[in-house]
């Protein structure tokens, strides 16, 4: 038995994402792809990597609610009722075991994977299941890999101009880089924002809490942003985000390394 039926668009949708992924690539066009397009294939990456996971998560908890209806001679309807008042029963427990510091509270999907595994030595629909939730994980994992290739190769493209210019929406930045950054790392400061965000100050992650110019996760921005004397501020906010990047760069360097090991865009 397979997935609730509710689930057949979204299934359907990443079998069509997961065919085109494997076609070979074409011959390589005597003109090299712009910096757009290759932004553009990382969105789209970025998209086939969300519908994996969320795929995944679907999977997860299809399989737990499957195995309830089967043994409990339940419809799907009633095993998805009686798998939410378990999880609620088990993190209510285990918050109270958390305020007593006596146990950690665990993440939902750790127990549908720990039910289906404990399940899987006894029932091949079970193991199944899980094997399905590896696959879509693993889809997920190669795919954000794959992303973070083309990423490198964004970089690249960016830097491979002598003339150290960029859009006019990050233009616009470059006073403000200036007035933070040291003179030597502007274009780099530039380069990674243009990877980021494409000079876009609202913009936000689909797939994370990254935010802003610089796409600052939010536990980081908490840090960085107080470092830099903008605690408080929002991370769409252009110079405090700006003045959050040059503290973040300048901390690396520090402590011995890379000035932009925080960013996955590195010039």
């Amino acid at each position: 038995m397979g997935l609730p039926m509710r689930y057949p668009r979204l299934l359907t949708s990443l079998f069509v994402a997961l065919v085109l992924i494997t076609i070979p690539a074409a011959p390589a066009r005597a003109d090299a792809p712009t910096k757009g397009e290759m932004l553009e294939r990382v969105d789209t990456m970025s998209t086939i990597a969300d519908r994996a996971s969320e795929t995944a998560d679907l999977a997860l908890r299809g399989g737990v609610v499957d195995l309830i209806a089967r043994h409990g001679d339940l419809n799907h309807s009633d095993a998805d009722v009686v798998l939410d008042a378990i999880i609620g029963t088990v993190l209510a427990l285990s918050e109270a075991g958390e305020r007593s510091g006596v146990l950690g509270s665990p993440d939902v999907e750790v127990v549908y994977d720990s039910v289906l595994a404990l399940m899987g030595s006894v029932d091949p629909q079970a193991k199944q299941a899980l094997a399905k939730v590896a696959h879509y994980r693993t889809t997920a994992f190669e795919t954000e890999d794959r992303m973070a290739q083309v990423e490198s190769e964004v970089m690249a493209a960016l830097l491979s101009s002598r003339q150290q210019t960029f859009e006019p929406n990050v233009e616009r930045w470059r006073p403000l880089v200036e007035e933070y950054f040291p003179l030597d790392r502007v274009d780099e400061a530039l380069s990674v924002m243009t990877c980021e965000s494409e000079g876009d100050p609202d913009a936000k992650s689909r797939r994370s809490s990254a935010s802003g110019l610089f796409q600052f996760l939010r536990r980081t921005w908490s840090i960085a942003s107080a470092e830099a004397g903008f605690e408080g501020s929002s991370a769409f906010a252009a110079e405090a985000n700006i003045a959050s990047a040059a503290w973040l760069v300048d901390y690396s360097l520090a402590n011995g390394d890379n000035a932009w090991q925080q960013w996955s865009c590195k010039p």
